[in-house]
């Protein structure tokens, strides 16, 4: 049996009173998560609510298909 872990701190993160991650932060973390720690997936964003959400969402994939 194969586990995944999906991590959910950038989507779930903000909804907590007082946490917001600006462009880089989101970015830095996505790779954190996915290149140190190992998780499998990540969720980056509940909906798109404003331009640095946008930002930080194009950031994360664009290092993504780089990567690939």
């Amino acid at each position: 049996m194969a586990i995944e872990i999906m991590d959910t701190t950038l989507r779930d993160g903000e909804q907590t009173m007082g946490v917001s991650f600006n462009p880089v932060e989101k970015e830095t973390i996505a790779r954190g998560l996915l290149n140190e720690i190992g998780v499998d997936r990540i969720e980056v964003a509940s909906a798109r609510v404003s331009e640095g959400e946008l930002e930080g969402v194009k950031r994360i994939t664009r290092w993504a298909k780089e990567k690939d």
